[in-house]
């Protein structure tokens, strides 16, 4: 038992986890607490130091990413803020989130967030999360589901239920730093710490003629369930055997999947994208704009920054093109579209003053697509000036 603790610990260190060593050490404490002889104050002392150091050092060894977590956070509170109490749904996040970091980063050039930002999916904190999708309602229910589960343990304090406890406790702490609610494993985790923490505390006295009408139900929603995975499974079977390719008799195969796949918003794009590369514009674009309202994406402005460019609409393509500049200040394509955009519009000016922010700009990653990008404007901007 103790070295396969032991080795899931070594595990965690190794794997260079931030999150997972500050959670793993503060599960540690607590469950080392009673076996050390040290008065109350003391072992309170140490516990809080251990932690303070955990995080500190946690933030130093990976600032900039730290760095870019407070400012998810921050933009994240700002979406909390401006809806709290009922929040913005499931997919509240995906929908907002980068209208908000866009916002932010646009009122505030110089916070130093600007090389840090990028496209972003998650808040890093399941609590902010559950804020962002359900508001201040769906931390009540949260808490008061804690507590009912505190309250489980006390009535019965024993062994396994303390195990499933700490399970709980790592889950939720893990949950302050990451995404762990993403992961199907971790909610079959959370099912069996919660029967076993209310196993033989809540009883349910059901008549024999209402259980035959539940287990009915069940049974029904079930089979109502199983079918729609089944739909789903199958709509993205086929979405995948397309996804990379643009060919015309695809877009009857996308079509179809429409009723099934309608909501996804990586769906809704590629098909748009698929659209676009077909020259079908119109409907490119209003598939585009409906993908928009459940998404809010760096990629997703590119794109319809491209198909107003196509369309001869400059000023709705420079507008796509400065938000997904704002989406992830540290990238280059944005600016880079935005330059093609002012030359193949004959605005000079417009052309002279993003190639200079283009050479002016510092690179994050000097990948090869930035390179080609700088060369190319480097050039032209040469040869402006030589004429």
């Amino acid at each position: 038992m103790y070295l396969l603790l032991l080795a899931v610990v070594l595990a965690i260190v190794v794997s260079g986890s931030r999150s997972g060593v500050l959670t793993i050490a503060i599960v540690l404490t607590i469950w080392l607490y009673p076996y050390i002889s040290f008065k109350l104050k003391s072992k309170i002392l140490i516990s809080v130091c251990l932690i303070l150091a955990l995080l500190g050092g946690g933030y130093f060894l990976k600032k900039d990413s730290a760095d870019g977590r407070l400012l998810i956070w921050r933009c994240s509170l700002e979406m909390v803020k401006d809806l709290p109490f009922c929040g913005y749904g499931i997919n509240g996040f995906k929908a907002h989130y980068m209208d908000y970091q866009a916002n932010f980063l646009m009122e505030k050039p110089n916070s130093g967030y600007m090389k840090l930002a990028d496209n972003v999916s998650s808040p890093f904190n399941e609590y902010l999360n559950i804020m962002i999708k359900f508001g201040y309602l769906g931390m009540i229910i949260l808490i008061l589901g804690i507590l009912l589960l505190i309250f489980c343990y006390c009535k019965d304090p024993k062994y396994e239920k303390r195990i499933a406890l700490y399970s709980l406790l790592s889950i939720g702490i893990f949950s302050m730093f990451s995404y762990p609610f993403t992961y199907p494993f971790v909610w079959i985790i959370i099912c069996l710490d919660v029967f076993v923490l209310m196993r033989g505390n809540i009883v349910l006295n059901i008549q024999k003629n209402y259980k035959n009408i539940l287990y009915v139900f069940a049974i029904a929603a079930c089979s109502w369930g199983g079918i729609k995975l089944y739909q789903r499974i199958n709509a993205e079977y086929q979405w995948g055997k397309i996804a990379y390719s643009t060919a015309n008799e695809n877009l009857a195969i996308y079509y179809k999947l429409m009723p099934v796949m309608g909501n996804n918003p990586y769906f809704l794009y590629n098909y748009s994208v698929a659209l676009f590369e077909l020259n079908r514009l119109n409907e490119s674009l209003k598939l585009a704009s409906f993908c928009n309202r459940y998404w809010a994406d760096y990629d997703l402005e590119l794109l319809l920054g491209n198909i107003y460019s196509k369309m001869k609409d400059y000023d709705m393509a420079e507008i796509h093109y400065r938000k997904a500049s704002l989406m992830c200040p540290c990238r280059f394509v944005p600016l880079y579209y935005l330059y093609e955009l002012y030359k193949e519009a004959g605005n000079a000016n417009g052309m002279l003053s993003v190639g200079r922010s283009i050479m002016d700009k510092p690179v994050k990653v000097n990948s090869m697509q930035v390179m080609q990008i700088r060369n190319k404007v480097r050039r032209e901007l040469s040869y402006i000036d030589i004429n």
